[in-house]
């Protein structure tokens, strides 16, 4: 089965054109629409399409924050969202990157038991995360590692 998937930079573009192009790749097959760090456009694409997995990128460290946005677009998409956290960086302890990273990931992982979350490390290696009970497809871990 050949899946595909886009990365969406529709930031500071007309409302209409993201409705348009969401509504487009859902009538196309799109199997996966990211967005970087854009929860907004994020939730807009949940409620305009029917079967296209949306997804988004992000860096924050903000578990609350970003626990709320995927609860919220778990929600929203009828459970067809996907959190892609990343980069892990080196550095161990419990103020580095890595240790807030996983902070995201336990509150989230709390909040929404089962969202299929993606974890990229500093090379942009990106794996599913394992512990969780819906996985991830290979087509959609490729496309979170694409970077501009």
């Amino acid at each position: 089965m050949n899946r595909r998937g886009v990365v969406l930079r529709l930031r500071d573009r007309p409302a209409a054109e993201l409705r348009r192009t969401c509504e487009v790749l859902d009538e196309a097959g799109c199997h996966t629409i990211f967005f970087e760090e854009d929860f907004t456009s994020c939730a807009a694409a949940a409620v305009l399409t029917k079967r296209v997995r949306v997804g988004c990128l992000t860096t924050s460290r903000d578990a609350p924050l970003v626990a709320d946005a995927a609860e919220t677009l778990d929600y929203l998409s009828d459970g067809r969202f996907i959190l892609g956290v990343g980069p892990f960086s080196g550095g161990d302890g419990p103020y580095s990157d890595r240790a807030a990273a996983e902070r995201v990931l336990e509150e989230v992982h709390a909040r929404v038991p089962g969202l299929p979350v993606l974890v990229a490390d500093a090379d942009d290696v990106v794996t599913p995360l394992t512990k969780q009970l819906r996985t991830v497809d290979e087509a959609s871990a490729w496309l979170a590692a694409v970077t501009p």
